[in-house]
C-alpha cells in the first residue's frame, strides 16, 4: 500500500480542509514529518487509519471524538485517504457519526456515520476519477479495506503504521500475538488447516475404534456372554443339542410317512367304493332318458326334410317384395307427373305476367338516363362544399388553439391551488422533524436492547435444549456405570468362589496343601470353566473408571451449562426490566415501529424541501397565468371572426344544394341512386328472361314425367305375375315332403346350428350310455372282495404322528435359531475385532502424527507454529542485519530455545544476544532506546521479508511515529542512515517526530503549524 492523496475535514488540530498530496514527493521515497508538540503529527497517521479501518493509529480515541473544536459547527468531519496498491489506485471516504445543525430550525442533530470504497481510473496527467464503487456502508467498507490491504487494523498498525506509545507492540508481544501477526503477512492459513485436518482425521479413527469396542461390547450383551470365548463355548454347546435333535427328528418324519401312507390307501379305496355308487346313479339317469331321445331323433328327420324347402320360400318372398316394390314406384312416378303438371301451369302464369310489365320496364330505362344527367350541378355543389370545409379547418384551428389555452389556463391555475395546499402542509410536516429524531433515537436504542434480548432467548432455547441432551448423556452414563459395575462384582465374586479350584489345579503328589498343609490330596476341588483370570478382573476394573470418568464429564458439561443457563436468564431479567413494555412486542413489531419513525422522518425532511421547491415554483407560475389569459382574450377575438366567414360560406351551399333531387345531395348519394336504378332495370329485364325460360323447361319435364308413368305400370304388371307363380311352387313342394299345411312346415323349420345341436344331442347321449355301462363295470371290478375302510381311525393315527413330529421340528427349528444368531454375533464380533485391530495400527501411526502437528510435543510447536517459526528465523536475520548496523555490533535478534512458559504455545519468544555480555536475555529487559532500535529493525526486516515472501501483500510503505528523541546522536545517525536505505526497495518511508536533529538531517519534510484556529500543513524541500 502507498498513499496518494490525504484529505480532512475538520478531523483532530484541522479545523478546514486539508489536503496532504503525497504525489508531490514524486521519486523521493524518504520525507519527515515534522512540527511541533500537540501541533497534528500524529494526526496525519489517524487520518489515515481512520480512513481505513474507522479507527484511529493509537486505536484509543473514537473518530466521534476526533472532531476539530476550531471547526464551524456547519463544517462537517470527514476523511478521504486515495492509495495504490500494485497496479491499481482505490479511494476510501468516512464521515463519522457527529452532532450537526438541523437543515430546517434549529439544535442539532446526529449525523449517522457513512463510508464508501471506489476503484480509481486514471484520468488525464495524474489526476484520478471514482470509477466503481466497490463497498458502502462503514463495516463492509473495513472488511473491504482488509481484503485488500491483507491487515486487520491491529497488524496495520503494528508493520506499516507504528504509532506513538504502541512502536514495541510487535517487540514485545507475546508468541500468540506475533502468531497472529504472522499468519496474516505470511498467509500460513493453510498449514493450520492441515493441522485441524490431522486433529480431525485422529479424531475420526478415535471415535471410530470406539464405535466399533462399544458395537463389539453390545454385540457381547446381545449373546448374553462375557468375551469372545464364552460365545464359542456357548455355540458348541447349542450344536451338540442341535445334532442329537435332527438325529431324533428323522426318525419321527419316518413313523410320520408311514401313518401318512396308510391313511391315502384307505382315501383312495375309499374313493373306488364313492365311485361304483355314482356309476349306478349316472346309468340310470341316461336310461331314463331314452324316450325323450326317440321324440327328438323324430323332430330332427322334419327338421332336415323342412330345410330342403326354405329356398322355394325365400325365392316366393323375394317375389312378393319385388312387387310391392314396383308399387311404391309407380306411386312416386304418379306424384312426379301430378308435380310437373302444376309447374308447368305456374311458368305459363309468370311469363304472361312478366309480358304485362313492359311499360315498368320503359319507365326504370328513362330514370337512369336522367340520373346520369345530373353530374355537372353535383360538381358545383362540391366546390361549394370545399369552400366551405376550408373556412371551417380555419375555424376548429382557432377554435382548438382557444380551447388549449383555456385548458393550460385551468391546468395552471389548478396547479397553482395544487402548490399552495401542498407547501401549507409541507410546512406543517416540517415542524414535526425534531420531535421525530428524538424518538428515533429513542426507539433506535430500544431496538438494539430488544434484538439484544432476542438473541439472548435464542440462546437460552438452544442452551435448554443442548442440556436435555446432556441430561440424556448423563442419565446414558450412569446406567452404563452401573451395569459396568454389576459385571465387575460378579467377576470379582466368581473369582471368589473359584480360589479354591484355583489352588487344588496347583497341588502336586507329596506337596502340602497351601489351605490344610495335607500332603494327600484325595479328592481335590473342581475349578469351574468361568472362573475369570486377573487381566479380566483388571480389564473390567479398568472399563468401572472409564465409565466414571465419562460419567463425572457428563455431570460438569451438564452443570457448566446450567450455569450458562442462569446467566442468560438473569440477563434477559434484566433486558426486560429495562425494556418494560417493548420486551412484550415481536422483534418484527420492534423493528416496524423504528423503520415507520424512519420514513416518518424521511417524510417530514422530504416536505420541509417540498415546502423550498414549492416557494420557488409558486411566483413563476403566477406570472405564466397572466400572460396566459392576456393570449387568451387576443385568440377568442380571431375565432368570432372565423365564425362569420364559415357562415357565408355554408349559404351558397346550402343555395346550390336545393337544385339537386331529394335524398341525393352528394356524389356518393347520386352514385348509389345511379347504381340502383340500373340494378332495377336490369332485374326487370332479367325477370322476362327467366320466365321464358322456365316455361320451356317445365314443358320439357312434363313429357320426361308422362312417360316416366308409362313405364312404371308395366313393370308392376310383370311382378304381380312372378310373385303368383312362386306361391304356387312352394304349395306344391311342402305337400310333396308330407307336410299337411304351411302351418306344419313352418313349426317343424329349425335354423342350422339348432339342428347341429340336436343331432350332436342325440349322439352324445348314446356314447354316454356306452360309457357309463363301461364305468359301472370297471368299478365293480376295483371292490369285488373288498371292505369299506375306517378313514376316521387311519386319520386320527396320522395327526397324532404329525403332530409329535411337527413338535419336535419346532424345538429344533429354535435350537437351529438359536445356534444360527450366535454365530452370525460371532462372525460380526470376529470381523469387529479385526477392523479395532487395523485402526489400532493406523492410529499408531495418524495419531502420533496429529500429536506432534498440533502441539502436544516437547516444545510444545504445532506445524503452522514451526512454519512461523522458520519464517520468524529469516525476519530477524533481516532484522538483525539492521539492528548490527543501529547497536554499532552489539545487539543479535533470535528465537527462544526454551518455552518460557509451559502452559503457553512456543517456538515465537524472541531473545536479544548482547555481545559485551557474551549472554543471551528477552528482549523487555532493553533500555528504552535500545528498544527503540529493535523494534524498528524488526519493523523493517518484517518489511522485507513479507514482500520477498508474499504476493498478495504489498509492504510499500512505512511510517514511523516519534521513539527518536531517546536516542544518542550516533545511534541517531545510524538509525536515519537505515531508514534511508530502504529507499533502495522503492519504500516510502516517513518519520513523524519533533526531535531538531531529524530536521537537519532529512531534506524533504511535511512542516505541521499549529495557529489558533487551527494546524496547517506543507511540503518543504520540494
Amino acid at each position: 500500500m502507498r498513499p496518494l492523496k490525504l484529505t480532512m475535514q475538520a478531523f483532530g488540530p484541522y479545523a478546514g480542509r486539508e489536503e496532504v498530496d503525497f504525489r508531490r514527493l514524486g521519486e523521493r521515497s524518504f520525507f519527515l514529518i515534522h512540527g511541533p508538540t500537540g501541533g497534528g503529527k500524529t494526526t496525519i497517521l489517524d487520518a489515515m487509519c481512520y480512513a481505513l479501518y474507522g479507527e484511529t493509529s493509537g486505536g484509543t480515541r473514537p473518530g466521534k471524538e476526533m472532531r476539530s473544536d476550531y471547526a464551524d459547527p456547519e463544517t462537517p468531519t470527514e476523511i478521504g485517504f486515495d492509495f495504490s496498491l500494485g497496479g491499481a489506485c482505490y479511494r476510501v471516504h468516512r464521515i463519522p457519526e457527529q452532532q450537526r445543525p438541523r437543515k430546517r430550525g434549529e439544535g442539532m442533530t446526529v449525523q449517522r456515520p457513512e463510508a464508501t470504497l471506489w476503484k480509481l481510473k486514471q484520468g488525464k496527467g495524474s489526476s484520478l476519477s471514482e470509477a466503481d464503487v466497490i463497498e458502502t456502508q462503514w463495516s463492509k467498507v473495513t472488511t473491504g479495506i482488509e481484503h485488500l490491504l491483507g491487515f486487520k487494523s491491529d497488524q496495520f498498525r503494528q508493520v506499516i503504521v507504528l504509532p506513538q506509545g504502541r512502536f514495541q507492540e510487535l517487540l514485545l508481544a507475546g508468541s500468540k500475538e506475533r502468531a497472529a501477526i504472522l499468519e496474516i503477512l505470511f498467509q500460513t492459513e493453510i498449514y493450520r488447516r492441515i493441522e485441524e485436518a490431522l486433529k480431525a482425521a485422529a479424531k475420526d479413527l478415535t471415535d471410530e475404534m470406539q464405535s466399533l469396542s462399544q458395537r463389539r461390547d453390545i454385540i457381547l450383551e446381545q449373546a448374553e456372554v462375557d468375551d469372545r470365548p464364552e460365545l464359542d463355548r456357548k455355540l458348541k454347546d447349542l450344536k451338540t443339542g442341535l445334532d442329537r435333535a435332527e438325529a431324533g427328528l428323522e426318525h419321527l418324519r419316518v413313523k410320520e410317512k408311514n401313518t401318512q401312507t396308510r391313511l391315502q390307501a384307505g382315501r383312495d379305496l375309499d374313493d373306488r367304493f364313492r365311485e361304483r355308487e355314482e356309476a349306478r346313479q349316472e346309468l340310470g339317469l341316461f336310461v331314463e332318458a331314452e324316450q325323450e331321445i326317440r321324440e327328438k331323433k323324430e323332430q330332427l328327420k322334419l327338421a332336415r326334410k323342412a330345410a330342403g324347402i326354405v329356398a322355394l320360400e325365400e325365392t316366393m318372398e323375394d317375389r312378393r317384395r319385388e312387387a310391392r316394390e314396383r308399387e311404391a314406384g309407380l306411386d312416386k312416378t304418379r306424384l312426379a307427373m301430378e308435380q310437373a303438371e302444376e309447374l308447368k301451369a305456374e311458368a305459363a302464369r309468370v311469363l304472361a305476367r312478366e309480358k304485362r310489365r313492359e311499360t315498368t320496364r320503359r319507365k326504370a330505362d328513362k330514370h337512369v338516363i336522367h340520373l346520369e344527367g345530373l353530374a355537372g350541378q353535383m360538381t358545383a355543389v362540391e366546390e361549394a362544399r370545399a369552400r366551405m370545409e376550408e373556412v371551417r379547418k380555419g375555424l376548429d384551428t382557432v377554435a382548438g388553439d382557444v380551447d388549449t389555452r383555456k385548458t393550460a389556463l385551468a391546468k395552471t391555475a389548478d396547479a397553482i391551488k395544487a402548490l399552495e395546499v401542498t407547501l401549507k402542509k409541507a410546512r406543517e410536516e416540517a415542524g414535526t422533524v425534531p420531535a421525530l429524531t428524538l424518538k428515533l433515537e429513542h426507539s433506535g436504542r430500544e431496538l438494539k436492547q430488544r434484538q439484544k434480548l432476542e438473541t439472548s432467548r435464542h440462546a437460552l432455547k438452544d442452551e435448554r435444549k443442548t442440556l436435555r441432551g446432556l441430561e440424556k448423556d448423563l442419565t446414558q452414563a450412569g446406567v452404563r456405570l452401573e451395569k459396568t459395575r454389576k459385571v465387575h462384582e460378579h467377576l470379582e465374586q466368581v473369582w471368589r468362589e473359584g480360589q479354591a479350584g484355583i489352588l487344588a489345579a496347583t497341588l502336586q503328589t507329596g506337596d502340602p496343601c497351601p489351605v490344610c498343609g495335607s500332603i494327600e490330596h484325595p479328592h481335590p476341588a473342581h475349578l469351574p470353566s468361568d472362573v475369570p483370570d486377573q487381566h479380566r478382573l483388571s480389564e473390567q476394573r479398568a472399563r468401572v473408571e472409564a465409565a466414571e470418568k465419562q460419567r463425572d464429564r457428563a455431570r460438569d458439561a451438564r452443570a457448566a451449562k446450567e450455569r450458562e443457563i442462569s446467566r442468560l436468564e438473569a440477563e434477559i431479567r434484566s433486558l426486560e426490566e429495562g425494556l418494560g413494555e417493548v420486551a412484550r412486542l415481536t422483534l418484527r413489531s420492534a423493528m416496524s415501529a423504528v423503520k415507520k419513525l424512519e420514513r416518518d422522518l424521511e417524510t417530514a425532511e422530504a416536505s420541509d424541501r417540498t415546502a423550498e421547491k414549492a416557494t420557488a415554483d409558486l411566483g413563476p407560475m403566477q406570472k405564466q397565468e397572466n400572460e396566459a389569459r392576456k393570449e387568451l382574450a387576443a385568440r377568442e377575438t380571431a375565432l368570432k371572426q372565423a365564425e362569420h366567414a364559415f357562415e357565408s360560406a355554408r349559404a351558397v351551399v346550402r343555395e346550390r344544394e336545393g337544385k339537386l333531387p331529394k335524398g341525393i345531395l352528394t356524389r356518393a348519394e347520386l352514385k348509389t341512386a345511379l347504381v340502383e336504378a340500373r340494378g332495377d332495370h336490369k332485374r326487370l329485364l332479367d325477370a322476362f328472361e327467366a320466365a321464358r325460360e322456365q316455361d320451356s323447361e317445365t314443358r320439357e319435364a312434363h313429357a320426361e314425367a308422362r312417360a316416366a308413368l308409362d313405364a312404371a305400370q308395366r313393370a308392376m304388371k310383370a311382378a304381380e305375375r312372378e310373385s303368383v307363380r312362386a306361391e304356387v311352387r312352394f304349395s306344391k313342394r311342402i305337400k310333396a315332403s308330407g307336410f299337411s299345411d304351411p302351418e306344419h312346415y313352418e313349426n317343424a323349420k329349425l335354423e342350422d346350428s339348432e339342428i347341429e345341436d340336436l343331432a350332436k344331442e342325440i349322439e352324445d347321449h348314446g356314447a354316454g350310455l356306452k360309457a357309463a355301462r363301461l364305468r359301472l363295470s370297471r368299478a365293480k371290478q376295483a371292490t369285488r372282495g373288498k371292505k369299506h375302510p375306517d378313514l376316521a381311525t387311519l386319520q386320527r393315527k396320522a395327526e397324532d404322528a404329525k403332530s409329535v413330529c411337527d413338535e419336535r421340528i419346532a424345538r429344533t427349528a429354535g435350537i437351529r435359531k438359536e445356534h444360527s444368531h450366535l454365530a452370525g454375533l460371532g462372525t460380526e464380533v470376529r470381523r469387529t475385532e479385526r477392523k479395532l485391530g487395523s485402526l489400532e495400527k493406523r492410529y499408531y501411526v495418524a495419531g502420533k502424527i496429529a500429536d506432534v502437528a498440533n502441539g502436544r510435543n516437547t516444545q510444545g510447536i504445532t506445524f503452522q507454529r514451526f512454519v512461523l517459526a522458520a519464517l520468524l528465523d529469516d525476519v530477524l536475520g533481516a532484522a538483525t542485519e539492521r539492528l548490527k548496523v543501529m547497536s554499532r555490533g552489539r545487539f543479535d535478534l533470535h528465537r527462544a530455545g526454551e518455552r518460557t512458559d509451559r502452559r503457553l504455545a512456543g517456538g515465537l519468544d524472541l531473545e536479544v544476544y548482547d555481545s559485551y555480555t557474551g549472554t543471551a536475555r528477552p528482549v523487555a529487559t532493553l533500555s528504552g532506546g535500545e528498544t527503540f532500535l529493535a523494534a524498528l529493525s524488526l519493523a523493517l526486516g518484517l518489511a522485507d521479508v513479507v514482500q520477498a515472501y508474499t504476493g498478495g501483500i504489498r509492504m510499500e510503505t512505512i511510517f514511523v511515529d516519534e521513539g527518536f528523541g531517546s536516542l544518542d546522536p550516533e545511534s541517531l545517525d545510524l538509525a536515519v542512515q537505515a531508514l534511508i536505505d530502504l529507499q533502495r526497495g522503492n519504500r516510502l518511508v516517513g518519520i513523524i517526530s519533533h526531535v531538531p536533529e531529524l530536521k537537519e538531517r532529512i531534506d524533504v519534510r511535511l512542516e505541521v503549524s499549529s495557529t489558533r484556529r487551527g494546524s496547517t500543513s506543507r511540503f518543504v524541500g520540494i
